[in-house]
């Protein structure tokens, strides 16, 4: 009951510490595509510009176009959405995500005693998990990382208390449906797998086969992985094409490569060494006891808890992107299972010490963790200053232009569309990947920004340029110089006003382009 308690006072402070309007794409993509799921739209996100000068005009989170759908949709696996809706359709979509960290609060401690961990031990785990800086980061805004991070501890937790000899067998059924929720809150997800598979090999001994009641579980699993490409045809528009595929806008460089592990990727790499800084910064000086506590787990436990943290771990050592600042999410379901294992050193060391030292030494880590809670809240409230402020001079920069108008930036174009209500033309989504070429299809930037906007400017419809401090490799200024008259706005921000075409006697090739004929 007291960890119960304990996992809703935390859900309310991360509630009452939730920015309801995020200032970063994914988090956007999320809560739209959670809105439009609740009104029966699915994760999508339409613009009526897209029917003649699109298909360029959406949020950067909404890279999936279909043939013949002038919509886009959500470049993201559809579980998380699935739960903003749910909260949506109760006028508490900014609830959920604060929820779920509650619930993976005290998942954390159920998943220690499933793993044999006294109860001790798990009370510490839960505590442990609850004052990480990433918990802390991600459990206050709208990403998929705590969802999936419940999804893997209470699967666990279910499967775990499912096994013979004394398990309850009927679990089966709830524990495969949680894991494999899970998988399509994040694809990766799917290698945790490998710590159940370890577990029953480690524990079944050569009776796999013959022990019939183990097979239902794995069944079920199964099932549930063949949904996944299954969900890619429909979806993605093929059994293995996601939204790491180029077709999507993915980067025309794999997204995972072992060169990454201990060298740089294309974006920053060296992943693995990140990986163990970000377990490091969210865990100090205790992730060392980590080795000891599985150790000190009763051996299938220990077996399995250990096999979750490196395989929850691998994909992301390999990762171009390191699990490193913003990116430190991608660990975060591999935390309550370190936080067992930390929490099973503390249970088993502190006893050991004279009586005065145990007790010292336990309150000097419990004030060491509720003076890193201080700094999390205190960086939670600094970064939601942040985003409000953002938003905030957004809606001052757009609400002098015309509500029909379409604005072009790469830094504000999320916040723009969302918060500014005005029409963005996504000028970073027209070349394309090209993985044969190893580059994007820049050359189709010109003919393409030039089509849209003129189509635009045929129809009467204003548009606007805010020059970006962080353009992208391709600056569409000097090709709205070449092709049209261009006015400066004036104010501390850039804005030019994009004007007539001037004529010209150059062919534009808008073959790549897909406007709607």
């Amino acid at each position: 009951m007291a960890v119960l308690l304990a996992a809703l006072l935390i859900a309310a402070l991360f509630y009452r510490l939730t920015e309801p309007e995020p200032a970063i794409s994914d988090a956007i993509g999320y809560l739209v595509a959670g809105a439009r799921l609740a009104e029966g739209h699915g994760p999508s996100f339409e613009d009526a510009n897209n029917d003649f000068a699109g298909p360029f005009f959406m949020p950067l989170a909404f890279q999936v176009s279909r043939p013949g759908d002038t919509r886009h949709f959500l470049g993201f696996p559809p579980g998380f959405p699935a739960l903003l809706a749910v909260g949506a359709r109760f006028n508490a979509i900014q609830a959920v995500v604060p929820l779920l960290a509650g619930l993976t609060v005290a998942a954390t401690y159920f998943l220690g005693l499933a793993l044999g961990a006294s109860r001790g031990a798990s009370l510490w785990a839960a505590g442990i998990l609850a004052a990480t800086a990433a918990f802390w980061q991600f459990g206050t805004a709208a990403w998929s990382e705590i969802p999936a991070t419940l999804a893997v501890a209470a699967g666990m937790t279910l499967y775990l208390r499912s096994r013979p000899p004394d398990g309850r067998a009927w679990l089966w059924l709830p524990a495969a449906i949680v894991l494999s929720f899970g998988h399509f809150i994040r694809y990766s997800n799917v290698t945790f797998l490998a710590a159940p598979a370890i577990y029953e090999l480690y524990t079944a001994r050569g009776k796999l086969l013959t022990e019939r009641g183990r097979w239902p579980f794995w069944i079920a699993i199964a099932a549930g992985l063949v949904a996944i490409p299954l969900f890619n045809h429909t979806y993605y528009g093929g059994a293995l094409i996601t939204s790491y595929s180029p077709s999507h806008g993915w980067y025309p460089s794999p997204p995972f490569a072992p060169g990454y592990a201990l060298g740089p990727s294309f974006v920053n790499g060296y992943s693995l060494r990140e990986s163990l800084k970000t377990l490091w910064g969210n865990f100090p000086l205790l992730l060392l006891l980590a080795p000891w506590g599985l150790w000190r787990l009763p051996r299938p436990g220990g077996v399995l808890a250990a096999a979750a943290i490196l395989f929850g771990l691998l994909p992301y050592a390999f990762y171009a992107f390191a699990p490193a600042g913003i990116n430190s999410r991608f660990l975060l379901p591999i935390f309550p299972f370190v936080a067992v294992a930390v929490g099973a050193a503390l249970a088993d060391l502190l006893p050991r010490l004279r009586r005065p030292l145990g007790w010292a030494a336990g309150t000097a880590i419990i004030a060491a963790l509720l003076f890193l809670v201080s700094g999390h809240w205190t960086a939670v409230t600094a970064d939601n200053a942040a985003a409000r402020s953002t938003v905030a001079r957004v809606r001052e920069l757009v609400a002098p232009l015309e509500p029909e108008a379409v604005v072009l930036s790469v830094m504000y174009n999320d916040l723009i569309a969302v918060y500014g209500g005005r029409s963005v033309l996504n000028y970073r989504r027209i070349p394309i990947s090209d993985p044969a070429l190893g580059r994007y299809r820049t050359e189709m930037l010109e003919p393409c920004l030039t089509g849209s906007v003129a189509r635009l400017r045929d129809r009467a419809i204003p548009v606007y340029y805010i020059v970006d401090q962080q353009s992208p490799a391709w600056d569409p200024l000097p090709i709205l110089q070449r092709h049209f008259t261009l006015t400066e706005m004036g104010g501390a921000t850039r804005i030019v006003r994009v004007g007539e075409r001037v004529a010209s006697d150059v062919t534009l090739d808008e073959s790549l382009c897909g406007f709607a004929e």
